[in-house]
């Protein structure tokens, strides 16, 4: 199973410099507060003329089932004066660039699509599979899988009805395939190498527009190979930063990202930075490095918006009234592309989006030291699970970084907006190891890739997650 991760660097602490005018009202998970608003209003908002160049603290919770660490490097971009908001909309791929990735993909744009019919026989297979697997169910008192399965092949049944003898091959003829339902329109090109074999490299280009299942939309790029499955490498070195991790300096690293820089530029994808690198092995617990993942971050106010910013959000903001009616956040955009002997062997492109105006061009932020007074009970929400839990989980923090994610613009359903934002990097310390559930034990720094915990750097509340 493919396992990403990162150790991010220590610093020592130094005196915290203030901003100025900021608010002094108590900070909790998820409130509907003001605060943001009326920073909004504002029509002049004071520069923040500085932060700490590091943090560190650290306390116990649930009866010392929780221990959290802070040893952190505060990491701010100095040359930025002025933190701005700005409403996005979502991105919809063109057909121009669809055709653009498809050929830098295939080396054509003469392709087929991929076939999502089965024929009778295909299904009559299936059924037969799904029987036994029934079988095995029934042999392990599993009534809800019996029950489940018996409804995948009820289902099948019906479709073998109309089912063709034989497949038909399309070849894609330069457009979407669209499809308009009641509260739903979605955009799509679905290609195969070879359409007769499931296990060639698959392309799929996506829009989703106006939908009200999800978050009013959505466009992703995803192409696999499928024939080349690759994991992680999880040695000593996967705890290095990339930057300073001597095996992303040989020549097949460079070629990589080269690669994957020159596959951006012909798809037209601009003004995407390089911020993380994995990799690669082609065998479950081989450490011999088959390949590369080069994950890119966007840049908005001369920031990077840090990969996986998003997950460092409660699940359930205060927008919403119960989980019934809860529909996932829209997230900040991920790039992850994979290299292997020199060709590209995934892309994923998702979350897609661009900025439509600016909303504020400048908004005062809370003061610091205040906003870290609240990061205390925050961690302790987010991660209340330890309270009842069988490990000691001991969580560590070592990058706090003042980047952006997107929030929902309150009272406005589908519409989102770029805010400033305090994301906490780091990861779990197993000590000498600890074993888990399943029998596997781990020991020492596991480092996350994702945000920790991520604060709204405006009012201090926690952002919505993912």
């Amino acid at each position: 199973m493919k396992k990403i991760c990162f150790l991010m660097i220590l610093a020592f602490f130094i005196l915290l410099m203030a901003c100025q005018n900021t608010p002094t009202d108590e900070y909790v998970i998820n409130k509907d507060s003001e605060i943001f608003e009326q920073a909004m209003e504002e029509e002049n908002n004071n520069q923040c003329i500085g932060f700490p160049d590091s943090w560190e603290t650290s306390y116990k919770k649930y009866n010392g089932n929780l221990e959290v660490i802070i040893d952190a490097e505060v990491i701010v971009n100095k040359d930025v004066l002025n933190y701005a908001v700005a409403e996005i909309k979502p991105y919809y791929i063109p057909i121009d660039q669809a055709n653009k990735i498809i050929n830098a993909i295939y080396g054509t744009t003469d392709v087929y699509l991929a076939i999502t019919d089965m024929t009778k026989s295909e299904i009559e297979e299936r059924i037969i599979d799904i029987k036994a697997d029934i079988q095995g169910a029934n042999s392990n008192n599993d009534q809800s899988k019996v029950e489940y399965l018996q409804s995948v092949i009820d289902y099948l049944y019906e479709k073998l009805e109309n089912a063709p003898d034989e497949v038909t091959l399309y070849k894609y003829n330069g457009e979407y395939q669209i499809i308009k339902e009641d509260g739903y329109e979605h955009h799509s090109i679905v290609l195969r190498e070879n359409p007769l074999d499931k296990y060639t490299p698959a392309l799929e280009i996506h829009n989703t527009l106006e939908s009200k299942y999800s978050n009013g939309y959505d466009s992703y790029v995803l192409y696999d190979d499928l024939s080349k499955e690759t994991y992680y490498i999880s040695d000593d070195t996967s705890s290095i930063k990339f930057d300073e991790n001597p095996i992303f300096e040989t020549q097949d690293a460079e070629n990589a990202v080269k690669i994957a820089n020159a596959f951006l530029e012909e798809i037209g994808v601009k003004s995407r930075y390089l911020v993380d690198m994995l990799a690669t092995t082609s065998g479950y617990g081989n450490n011999d490095i088959s390949g590369y993942v080069m994950i890119y971050a966007r840049e908005f106010n001369e920031t990077i918006i840090q990969p996986y910013v998003q997950f460092g959000g409660s699940l359930y903001n205060n927008k919403i009234v119960n989980e019934e009616d809860y529909i996932d956040p829209f997230i900040n955009e991920s790039l992850l592309i994979e290299v292997s002997n020199e060709e590209i062997i995934r892309v994923d492109w998702s979350n897609i989006y661009e900025i439509n105006s600016i909303m504020k061009e400048n908004i005062t932020l809370i003061e610091f030291s205040q906003l870290m007074e609240s990061v205390e009970n925050q961690l302790a929400v987010k991660y209340a699970y330890a309270e009842n839990n069988q490990l000691e989980y001991s969580l560590y923090i070592d990058k706090i970084i003042l980047t952006y994610a997107v929030e929902p613009i309150k009272d406005k359903k589908y519409e989102y907006m770029l805010i400033p934002v305090w994301a906490f990097y780091g990861g779990y310390d197993y000590g000498e190891g600890q074993e888990l559930s399943d029998g596997s034990v781990l020991e020492g720094k596991q480092p996350e890739l994702i945000s920790l915990l991520t604060i709204n750097a405006v009012d201090g509340s926690i952002i919505s997650g993912k």
